[in-house]
């Protein structure tokens, strides 16, 4: 695990996460506390920890702001959760540390699968099928002009990323997360160091708001053109 990510996690990933809805019984912190016996049932463990709250029940996000794990890599799954996990341990603020901290990696593991092998969503229809057509020249070409990668460099042509655990599926989320997030990026300070989260931010500060839009609209869409 790389440490030098963890500082950005819980900006990147979680900040706005909700906090505190889950079932089953308190700790002293208001983040459920996890049974044993969930120790390999990953469904009984995200229904004690509140994970449907946020993520839908079967990783299906409702809200813009918190990303689907339905059909996410199960690596890249793994590796935020022990980010998180270690962050909590160590005082991190924000839920997913809250909620991360008393998981073994056992479970970790067992999440990570099962939202991995959950099926993806199904797309809503095109509405306006010129935006999607845009996003998906940025997507699979950039604007050499404007030198805007295309995203394909490090998602992967299908949206399902790279042979590198570090860069997520972009396949099966929604539209409003992605847009979320790229809005996110853009407004991240410069660090030195985190290479992979300096990419995303040169990326989305050379995007328009209707490129971002764009872009969205056609990675939501990637799931109806069998790219998995």
């Amino acid at each position: 695990m790389r440490r030098r990510l963890l500082p950005v996690v819980a900006v990147v990933l979680g900040a706005l996460f909700v906090a505190g809805r889950g079932a089953g019984s308190q700790g002293p912190t208001g983040v459920p506390a996890v049974a044993a016996s969930s120790e390999t049932d990953p469904g009984r463990l995200a229904a004690q920890i509140g994970c449907p709250v946020c993520h839908g029940q079967r990783g299906e996000s409702p809200l813009s702001n918190i990303p689907s794990l339905a059909g996410q890599r199960s690596a890249w799954l793994e590796a935020r959760l022990q980010d998180f996990r270690h962050l909590g341990r160590i005082g991190g603020e924000g839920v997913m540390p809250r909620y991360a901290r008393n998981l073994s990696d056992q479970q970790i593991r067992a999440l990570a699968a099962a939202y991995s092998l959950d099926p993806l969503p199904v797309p809503p229809r095109v509405v306006q099928a010129s935006e999607v057509a845009r996003g998906q020249t940025l997507y699979e070409q950039g604007d050499p002009a404007r030198q805007v990668l295309p995203c394909a460099t490090c998602h992967g042509p299908t949206g399902g990323g790279t042979a590198t655990p570090l860069i997520p599926s972009l396949t099966g989320q929604h539209a409003g997360y992605v847009a979320y997030r790229l809005g996110v990026y853009r407004h991240l300070p410069a660090r030195q160091g985190e290479p992979e989260v300096q990419a995303m931010r040169t990326v989305a500060r050379s995007l328009s708001d209707a490129d971002i839009r764009a872009v969205a609209a056609y990675a939501e869409q990637l799931p109806a053109r069998s790219f998995r």
